[in-house]
């Protein structure tokens, strides 16, 4: 099963998670951060460990693997993205989750 998971960057919160599901799904784990995470939020201690992280890549770094493993991904988790690539997704009737921080 391939399971990718794609937010806006990854958070101190998800790490554990995403390194659990690395450790359970091996090379059929992915994190894609679809922004650079604010100067801000580095400060803050955040973003240190995507870079360390195997499965984790950056949307911009490639683009053309990111729109393949939301296409053929058995099951996507969607955080912040644009509400075309889940529309993208749907329509293929896919296995989609969608969270929210906050409604």
């Amino acid at each position: 099963m391939t399971l990718t998971f794609i937010t806006n960057y990854m958070t101190p919160h998800q790490k554990p998670l995403c390194d659990e599901l690395y450790k359970q799904l091996g090379d059929d784990f992915h994190f894609i951060a679809v922004e650079k995470m604010d100067e801000e939020r580095v400060k803050m201690g955040w973003g240190e460990d995507m870079d360390e992280a195997p499965y984790a890549f950056f949307n911009d770094d490639d683009y053309d693997r990111s729109n393949r493993l939301m296409r053929e991904s058995d099951v996507v988790i969607c955080g912040s993205i644009h509400q075309l690539y889940i529309e993208e997704r749907l329509s293929l009737h896919k296995p989609t989750f969608r969270y929210f921080e906050r409604l």
